[in-house]
């Protein structure tokens, strides 16, 4: 998955995006072969993966309009406690109810999930 706020990661930026693509590796089933979907959500402050998944659970269009099947993952406390929503996220495994999109997007310009 990735997140890039307006199309640009800026750090030296002032102004909130209007927001956030997020790009998702996926597969039909464990022997398909993979593929990116692309999904563009509206920033808000305080947006972590999680909550961008929950987004796209609620409308799996990709950014150029494609309706696609819902994103799955696994997801227990969202508190940072359990660990059940760790996934990768840049190359690093973190946990997506902690992992914040500005964040993401600071420290790299595309912020990649594989789920």
């Amino acid at each position: 998955m990735s997140a890039q706020a307006n199309g640009h990661a800026n750090k030296a930026r002032r102004t909130p995006p209007q927001f956030v693509d997020i790009r998702i590796r996926r597969r039909e089933n464990p022997d398909a072969p993979q593929r990116w979907e692309e999904f563009r959500i509206p920033y808000r402050p305080n947006l972590n993966i999680i909550s961008c998944l929950m987004e796209i659970r609620k409308n799996p269009v990709t950014k150029d309009g494609t309706r696609t099947t819902p994103v799955v993952w696994e997801m227990n406390c969202l508190e940072q406690v359990c660990g059940i929503c760790t996934m990768v996220i840049n190359g690093r495994v973190r946990q997506s109810c902690s992992a914040l999109t500005m964040l993401q997007i600071f420290q790299n310009a595309l912020c990649f999930l594989h789920i």
